[in-house]
C-alpha cells in the first residue's frame, strides 16, 4: 500500500512539473511570436505611449512603447493566457535596422 501512495504522490508531482514547463513554454512563445511580430505594429512615427494588443491562438500580448529617441525605442510586452498567467518582458528596437537589437526579460 505504501509503495503504492508512493507512486501516486510521484507521478502527481510529474504532472505538476509538466503543467508548470508546458507553461513557460507557452508563455516564452507568445512572447517570441509578439517580437516577432514588431515589424507589424512598430513604425518610425510611433510615440511613447502608444499601445496595442496582439491576439494569438494561446493567449495575447499586450505592448506599449515606453521610451523613444532617434534611434532606437523601448516596448514593454505583457504576455497573458489562461494556463500560465502574465508574464513580462522588454526589448529595445533600432529604428534604423527595423530590428530587435536587445532583449530583457523583467
Amino acid at each position: 500500500m505504501l509503495i503504492i501512495l508512493t507512486n501516486v504522490g510521484h507521478i502527481e508531482n510529474e504532472q505538476r512539473f509538466a503543467k508548470e514547463v508546458q507553461g513557460k513554454l507557452l508563455m516564452d512563445h507568445l512572447l517570441f511570436l509578439a517580437k516577432n511580430d514588431s515589424e507589424n505594429y512598430i513604425h518610425p512615427d510611433i510615440s511613447i505611449g502608444q499601445k496595442g494588443t496582439l491576439d494569438y491562438p494561446n493567449g495575447t500580448v499586450a505592448f506599449e512603447v515606453i521610451e523613444k529617441n532617434e534611434e532606437e525605442l523601448t516596448v514593454k510586452l505583457i504576455a497573458k493566457n489562461n494556463i500560465s498567467g502574465t508574464w513580462r518582458a522588454k526589448f529595445i528596437y533600432s529604428l534604423s535596422t527595423s530590428k530587435v537589437i536587445k532583449w530583457i526579460e523583467v
